[in-house]
Order: C-alpha cells, then sequence, then structure tokens
C-alpha cells in the first residue's frame, strides 16, 4: 500500500470486492462469492466503500466504517445448519404483519475470545459481549468487540457472528462506530444475512445506555422484545472501549421491512424512543 489507510481491490471472479483497512484484511462480496485464488486489480485510493443494494460500491458515511467477512466460499449454507429448537416457518405472505417471537440471549462464553477468525479483531482488546437466539428463525448469533483506530479516531468494532455450514462466524458483517458509543438508541445495522449462511430473516441490532434493561420494536401494529447485552466497565475495558455501553439484536418477519419500526428502550434512564423509516430495498412487496 502506498500509505496508511484504506484501498480496494476487485477481483475477477462474481464481481467480489475486498477491502484492506489498516493492515487487516478484509472483504466485502457481492453475490455471495469470493474465491481465495482470484486475481485481483488494485483500485485508485479511496475512503472505505460498502456493497450498495444495487450491488455497486459506494461511499460510506462519515464515522461508520463496515467491514465483512465471508469465510465458507459461494452460493451460500448448507442443507442442515442447525436450528436447537427445530424449524420454524419464515416465508412471508400477504396481509396484516405477523408479530415476531421475542429475541432471547443466550448463554456463551463473555469475555473470552472468539474461536473463529474476525477482520481486525485479533491483535488487541477483544472479547465476546453476548449471544441470542433470534426470534423468528430460531438461529443464533453472537456478537464480539474490539477496538481499532480508524482515521485517527478511536472506533469500537461490533462484530455479529452467523451461524453458516454449522459453525459461527463464517459471516461477520462487522461495523465500527466511533468511541464513545453512543448512549442514544442507535440502530447500526438492518439486514437478512445471506452471505454463507441460510434461514435468517430481518436482523437489526444497535447500541444503546448501560443502564437499559428492555428494548421493544413496535410496527404495523405488532411489537416484539429484542436481546440486550450490557457491556458493563470490566467488559468495556476487555473490548477497548472509553465507556460502557449496550447492544441490543432482534428478529422480524423481511414484511416488517416494508414499514417504519419504532425501538423504546427502558432501563434505570429515562425511556427513549428512536423511529427507523422503511426499508425498501429488503421489502418482498418492492
Amino acid at each position: 500500500m502506498q500509505r496508511q489507510g484504506e484501498a480496494l481491490f476487485v477481483t475477477e471472479r462474481c464481481g467480489s470486492a475486498l477491502l484492506v483497512h489498516l493492515g487487516h484484511l478484509s472483504k466485502l462480496v457481492r453475490d455471495n462469492c469470493f474465491a481465495p485464488d482470484a486475481k485481483l486489480h488494485r483500485t485508485p485510493e479511496s475512503r472505505t466503500f460498502v456493497a450498495g443494494a444495487d450491488g455497486r460500491l459506494k461511499r460510506s458515511p462519515g464515522n461508520v466504517i463496515v467491514m465483512g467477512a465471508l469465510t465458507a466460499g459461494c452460493n451460500g449454507g448448507e442443507e442442515g445448519d442447525d436450528v436447537p429448537n427445530g424449524p420454524r416457518s419464515v416465508e412471508p405472505g400477504p396481509g396484516a404483519a405477523r408479530a415476531a417471537e421475542a429475541t432471547s440471549q443466550t448463554r456463551c462464553e463473555v469475555g473470552e475470545r472468539p474461536n473463529y477468525f474476525v477482520p481486525g479483531g485479533n491483535d488487541g482488546p477483544f472479547a465476546i459481549i453476548g449471544c441470542a437466539r433470534l426470534g423468528v428463525s430460531g438461529k443464533a448469533v453472537e456478537f464480539s468487540a474490539d477496538d481499532e483506530r480508524i482515521g485517527r479516531k478511536d472506533h469500537v468494532c461490533l462484530d455479529p457472528a452467523y451461524r453458516g455450514r454449522g459453525e459461527l462466524g463464517n459471516y461477520i458483517p462487522a461495523v465500527c462506530v466511533r468511541d464513545p458509543v453512543s448512549r442514544k438508541p442507535e440502530v447500526i445495522s438492518v439486514e437478512i444475512p445471506r452471505q454463507a449462511v441460510r434461514g435468517y430473516q430481518l436482523v437489526m441490532w444497535g447500541s444503546v445506555a448501560p443502564s437499559t434493561r428492555q428494548v421493544v420494536a413496535r410496527y404495523q401494529g405488532e411489537e416484539t422484545s429484542a436481546a440486550v447485552f450490557p457491556v458493563m466497565p470490566s467488559l468495556a475495558r476487555a473490548v477497548g472501549a472509553t465507556r460502557p455501553f449496550s447492544v441490543f439484536v432482534v428478529e422480524f418477519y423481511p414484511e416488517a421491512a416494508c414499514s417504519r419500526v419504532r425501538i423504546r428502550s427502558d432501563g434505570a434512564s429515562p425511556p427513549r424512543t428512536t423511529r427507523i423509516g422503511r426499508r425498501p430495498n429488503l421489502c418482498p412487496s418492492d
């Protein structure tokens, strides 16, 4: 690389893209496809890019750096991805919105380092902060966090690890936000995870105040509860964060993307609310 920072590479296969950021190789892959031996072509140096809904690469918003890891090859997951509570009906249908079951927190090795590769998270402070069983698909997600120095500013990178081919960590769409993490309800990601995984529905996650005890999402007259992972002082230090925060995650049926969603957080502080607009690119009817 000619300078410390970002550089974008594009492969010849499937329009895949590789993002090199501060010495850590992260992958933003279009069309669910990546070949380790693909030929690489360097593009002009630029700011960080993300893959848009139309499949084109575009600049990321100012203080959010998006990274992803795809480790299982092409065409999503395989048959037999285990769902401990049994398969659930997840096919969207016409008519009124369906109520999603609550997403629940599950036990995992909080404070320990993940046993799978996470982009950028293997050298410094780095730890698991919480795990959940998602309410619609019944599938697992595990969150870890680490600190990064990006553009001379401190960031906390949040790393949701999705299960594919029977293993966690096949798809890790990490997002780095400015440190300290906002204590207002902030939705960081809304997507249907598909790269190297299968069966997941509309997953929304973000950050809230460390005192938050409950996060409820309301949409089209329905509501569902999120799992909340508090990152208190000792765990915040373990991931390199300046101050405590919490992360929430919730799953909806895909048609929830066709309407506005209101997120309300409750805890020791006064309740706070944020609203998220429609996501036409994820709406099944669009």
